[in-house]
């Protein structure tokens, strides 16, 4: 055989060997249990071809599941694709002996990021330990999670603890919703959002670990039309506690606590205040009814004095009061260990310029900080254009550094009050948007809760029994002028003999609410004829004559000169 055709054979045998080599060559499919780190089986298979899937495992005390593609995520691993490379897949079990008797609620931008409401919560299949239901009519673009009402009525999931969300959908749903995040384990905190109308039940099963609670999703039928609804809540509304005013935000809204309304506030010595039902409808608001001192029972009453029919504070503290619409009675509970916090506040968000968390930074501290005085903390004159957004966001005043692990607490748009031009940014993001550009002055009250955003300056009307039945309908006839002090309001108005009246104090260009009540309380030193408008109660006139006001909003007093003719 001559060297070429030898050369020739030998390089046909290097070929076939090689290519009889590919044909052999394996790929491993490891099957891990939920822990991630145990090996069940392995499973070899021919670059190219699928696994067989094996036999199921057993687990005494559990059921099993089957085979995912991550220890957490609920996306089932295909058994019928083809492997060019090892990989891996994880068991996922049900435990057959845990019980869950917790209070499983939805949370979302169609109901609520932080209360549960009254069709909010799931009730537990019957003949379960561990398997709850909630039938209810969802649309496109609404977001939820699933998580647990604590026994102090705050939500688990808002601690890092219960939840069921966009990892735990199961993979039948993802026709009618999907995790809203990148997927995987990447969307272990993410929402559920809807992407088809309908009249769902979501059946959730719960387990010892987030991870392996299983979202169930059936599609009943369609949704019926979104329409306005009616609702009625339940407020606190006071002297101090919120001026006599309507301020509805979380902080002073009754949440149902194991089937009761419950509201948890602190409230100083000598504040006055009764509760309120309020009916709501579209963007409709009436009041029901009122609570107040006679509705108190009588352990709960001993806790207060009594002005009027009012609530009147005896010692300064937090108190639970827990309403019972039927009886219309109310519990009270002062909780005498709770301390208040002694805060430092800060605006934050895409604003001055910057990012959400540059006022972390030490250079950039005085920039974004408010200013102490008393329970109200203020920043003026910033800068603001439209289309922005903030927060204000506290920390207790012993932190000596300020990240996003030891924040207090947030007050977003929940919470606003007295703003006009400003709301939520979005139907599912709670930020203050601003609506136009300008300078503004961002005030947070701590024990109000609640956050104003305005133009420097203020609108204030006279309203009284003679002047106008006490309702000043925000006419100019009534409107306090600006002076050359631009903190200082002067309305010049002729007064009969024993009229009472006070001033409505509100932001510029608010058209709504009581406004901020200033009365014979608010008399400063400086006025000629302060001494003639009564040394108790509301504000009377001693003597008719004209009479010229001047309201400085700066210092919250009310100076009364007589005007003589000339």
């Amino acid at each position: 055989m001559n060297k070429k055709l030898l050369t020739l054979v030998l390089a046909l045998i290097m070929v076939v060997a090689i290519g009889l080599t590919a044909c052999q060559e394996q790929v491993t499919l490891t099957l891990y249990d939920s822990d991630g780190k145990t090996v069940l089986k392995t499973v070899n298979v021919k670059k190219g071809e699928a696994p067989v899937k094996p036999a199921d495992p057993q687990k005494d005390g559990f059921t099993f599941d089957g085979w995912f593609i991550t220890p957490t995520n609920n996306t089932p691993y295909d058994f019928t694709k083809a492997l060019d490379e090892d990989a891996k897949a994880y068991a996922h079990w049900t435990d057959n002996n845990y019980v869950d008797d917790r209070d499983w609620v939805i949370v979302g931008n169609m109901l609520s990021w932080d209360d549960a409401l009254t069709d909010s919560h799931f009730t537990k299949k019957q003949g379960t330990n561990n398997v709850f239901e909630l039938t209810m009519d969802l649309h496109v673009d609404d977001e939820f999670q699933l998580t647990v009402l604590l026994e102090n009525g705050t939500l688990a999931y808002k601690s890092n603890g219960a939840r069921a969300c966009g990892s735990n959908l199961s993979k039948d749903a993802e026709e009618y919703m999907e995790a809203k995040g990148n997927g995987l384990d990447a969307a272990a905190n993410t929402n559920i959002l809807v992407k088809k109308d309908g009249n769902y039940t979501l059946t959730l099963t719960t387990a010892a670990e987030n991870s392996a609670n299983k979202i169930a999703v059936k599609r009943n039928g369609d949704a019926k039309p979104v329409e306005e609804v009616e609702v009625v809540n339940y407020y606190i509304k006071g002297k101090n506690i919120t001026s006599w005013q309507d301020v509805h935000t979380p902080a002073t809204r009754f949440s149902l606590l194991n089937q009761k309304l419950t509201l948890t506030v602190y409230l100083a010595e000598g504040d006055d205040f009764m509760f309120t039902a309020i009916k709501t409808k579209g963007e409709t608001s009436s009041q029901l009814t009122t609570y107040n001192i006679t509705n108190l029972d009588a352990a709960s009453a001993a806790l207060f004095n009594k002005n009027g029919n009012n609530i009147s504070v005896k010692t300064t503290g937090f108190y639970t009061f827990t309403l019972d619409t039927d009886s219309k009675t109310i519990e009270a509970k002062f909780d005498a260990e709770k301390q208040r916090d002694e805060l430092v506040c800060f605006i934050d968000g895409n604003i001055l310029g910057g990012k959400y968390g540059d006022f972390m930074e030490a250079v950039n501290e005085a920039k974004y900080k408010m200013t102490k005085n008393g329970d109200i903390y203020t920043i003026e004159g910033v800068e603001l254009k439209a289309g922005e957004e903030l927060i204000v966001r506290t920390y207790k005043a012993s932190e000596t550094e300020y990240t996003w692990n030891n924040i207090n607490k947030t007050f977003n748009a929940d919470y606003l009050h007295a703003s006009v031009g400003f709301g939520a940014a979005s139907k599912d993001n709670h930020n203050v948007k601003v609506g136009e550009d300008g300078t503004y002055n961002i005030t947070f009250d701590a024990y109000m809760q609640t956050v104003s955003i305005a133009k420097d300056g203020k609108d204030v009307y006279i309203k009284g029994d003679t002047v106008n039945n006490w309702e000043h309908k925000f006419q100019d006839e009534y409107k306090f002028t600006v002076t050359q002090d631009a903190a200082v309001y002067e309305l010049t108005i002729e007064l009969a003999e024993g009229a009472k009246f006070g001033l409505a104090v509100y932001n510029i260009g608010e058209s709504s609410g009581n406004g901020g009540w200033v009365g014979r309380a608010q008399l400063g030193t400086e006025g000629t004829a302060n001494n003639m408008f009564g040394d108790s109660g509301d504000l009377a006139c001693a003597t008719a004559g004209t009479y010229r006001l001047t309201y400085n909003y700066k210092t919250n007093t009310l100076d009364i000169y007589t005007v003589t003719a000339e």
